[in-house]
């Protein structure tokens, strides 16, 4: 969690607009959900690391907190469980977001 305050805190002291900071949460909301649809499917930890570790560096860290973060939360077998763990894990990821962003 720590770089994700980070790159808010830069976010923040960069005078943006509401659209800048709206496409900014959306942005990690949608980064969440990918993490956490590949969790539910049952990917490895390992698998979801190699990929994280090939981004770009401005989204690197914040993509290994996010595997680390869903792979500490339950793996459900309904599809509709695994929808709503996904939902839950993405606006957590853009509540905290919105909550740095408005301060």
């Amino acid at each position: 969690m720590r770089l994700f305050s980070k790159m808010l805190l830069i976010a923040l002291l960069t005078p943006l607009s509401a659209t800048a900071n709206n496409e900014i949460c959306n942005s990690f909301g949608n980064l969440a959900t990918t993490i956490m649809e590949e969790r539910q499917k049952g990917i490895l930890i390992s698998e979801m690391m190699r990929r994280a570790e090939t981004l770009d560096t401005s989204v690197k860290e914040t993509a290994i907190l996010f595997v680390i973060a869903a792979y500490d939360r339950p793996q459900y077998n309904l599809p509709e469980s695994r929808s709503r763990a996904v939902q839950r894990f993405a606006n957590d990821k853009m509540l905290a977001c919105y909550k740095l962003v408005q301060n």
